[in-house]
């Protein structure tokens, strides 16, 4: 089981008129952490003291999730990149190493094509958009009516879904879904999620002019990038992108045996390892 870390003092800032929570901790080159749907800054819990001993470490509530305010307005991947941007410039800081798991993954690539000079070297964890193939929970969750229903803040729910992206169910403690359940039967979360998944998924998986978007930025990819991957990933599987991730000059591939989707929780010091070598290299 994965032991519980003391949590850093929230902080709060305005980024572009909605209030943003996040964790401040470290010294160093700055490092941001963005995480995927449903979750927050504690996604990133077991990885900060590691990270922190030789960065200064952010990590953000995206907008609709956590802490941060959840508006009724667009969740577009664009709308969530500039975001990013009016933190940073909300927090001073003019240039990070980034790095985004699953969707942050997704936002953390076209970031770095929208705004390159703000990111020297990018760590992208299981991204999504790369391939259209996506866990069946996140396509039917696109359905009107179904994903009201499948996204309800229900913890044993809660529970069957955090258990399914790892690959050893057991380190998925109850404070663990404590935690997401608080965060997602908070008012407007369940509408955030919803609007980030219908915009970008359908049935079928990620919408055609996700994948075209994020294959088009990968051909001009110049951003230097770690990319990894569990290879049990269920929810965007290692083997439906590796081939196009193998292809590009830019990125090296690492994977991870006996890993599902949260390679971060999953497999904490080496994750860290493998960050620190990569961004101090």
């Amino acid at each position: 089981m994965i032991a519980t870390k003391a949590l850093p003092q929230d902080q709060f800032v305005q980024v572009g008129g909605f209030r943003a929570r996040y964790w401040k901790v470290g010294q160093g080159a700055p490092l941001l952490l963005l995480h995927g749907i449903a979750h927050s800054v504690r996604a990133w819990e077991q990885n900060l003291e590691g990270l922190s001993a030789r960065h200064t470490v952010y990590a953000l509530d995206i907008i609709g999730h956590g802490l941060t305010d959840k508006p009724t307005s667009s969740y577009h991947i664009s709308d969530l990149a500039k975001f990013i941007r009016d933190f940073m410039a909300a927090v001073d800081l003019p240039k990070v190493h980034l790095i985004g798991h699953s969707m942050g993954g997704a936002i953390a690539m076209h970031f770095a094509v929208m705004y390159p000079s703000q990111v020297d070297k990018l760590v992208l964890v299981a991204p999504a958009g790369i391939g259209s193939v996506v866990g069946l929970s996140f396509r039917l969750a696109s359905l009107p009516l179904l994903g009201e229903y499948l996204t309800r803040p229900d913890w044993k729910r809660l529970q069957t879904v955090s258990r399914s992206l790892v690959f050893d169910q057991a380190i998925i403690r109850d404070e663990f879904v404590d935690w997401q359940y608080e965060y997602n039967a908070l008012p407007g979360a369940q509408a955030a999620h919803l609007a980030i998944i219908r915009t970008h998924l359908n049935i079928f998986g990620f919408k055609k002019w996700v994948t075209d978007m994020v294959n088009s930025e990968l051909d001009r990819f110049k951003t230097p990038t770690l990319a990894i991957w569990g290879e049990n990933d269920n929810v965007i599987p290692l083997d439906s992108v590796r081939s196009r991730i193998s292809a590009m000059k830019n990125i090296t591939l690492h994977t991870l045996r006996y890993c599902g989707h949260v390679v971060q929780l999953e497999y904490p010091e080496e994750f860290n390892r493998l960050v620190l070598n990569f961004v101090n290299g």
